[in-house]
């Protein structure tokens, strides 16, 4: 066995020796030896090793405060809790007030879908990975506290409607007891820990 990894190793050897240097590309004859695929390769290395130091990762981090305040500031531009309650009443009573659900030439259910899809969207969008606490705890954030919320009403990592909210739901999905707001807030507190 030893015999053949001698023999191979020799064969590769006197295959290296034996071997014709390869052509100069242009810019190698035109601007010298740097710009030779063996300088080349080993400067793009390089500025991938200098790119992942600990500085340039800490200064891409980012914190769940943007999110959270992205969240909040929606909660009160769009009325949502006073939306709520309206169309809460008004499932009571039969009656939905008019233009209680609209969005972008949308109304009803089908305004409803698409706002959720919007929200959706930028909480899929937020960098996660990039949190302070790392790519495992962006992991934690995204797939244990966000996505569960949306089961059996949307698909959460494709954007897409399973049986959907009513504003009522989606309301309280965002704003309500121990769901998305709180569990944010939550976490922030556990990452700056």
């Amino acid at each position: 066995m030893a015999v053949d990894d001698q023999q191979k190793s020799e064969k590769h050897l006197r295959l290296y020796l034996a071997s014709r240097p390869r052509k100069q590309g242009r810019l190698e004859e035109h601007y010298g030896s740097e710009q030779s695929p063996e300088k080349q390769y080993s400067q793009l290395h390089e500025l991938l090793r200098a790119r992942a130091t600990p500085a340039d990762a800490a200064a891409a981090s980012t914190d769940l405060t943007v999110l959270i305040d992205y969240l909040e500031d929606e909660v009160a531009d769009k009325q949502l809790k006073e939306r709520a309650e309206q169309w809460a009443a008004g499932m009571k009573t039969g009656s939905i007030p008019e233009g209680i659900q609209y969005s972008y030439n949308y109304e009803g259910q089908a305004a409803m879908d698409h706002y959720v899809s919007q929200i959706v969207a930028a909480l899929r969008d937020f960098p996660f990975l990039q949190l302070d606490g790392g790519r495992q705890q962006g992991h934690w954030v995204r797939d244990v506290l966000v996505a569960p919320l949306f089961d059996g009403y949307w698909d959460f990592y494709s954007n897409r409607k399973v049986s959907g909210f009513n504003l009522q739901e989606f309301y309280l999905l965002l704003a309500g007891p121990g769901m998305l707001l709180e569990r944010l807030k939550h976490a922030r507190k556990m990452l700056q820990a």
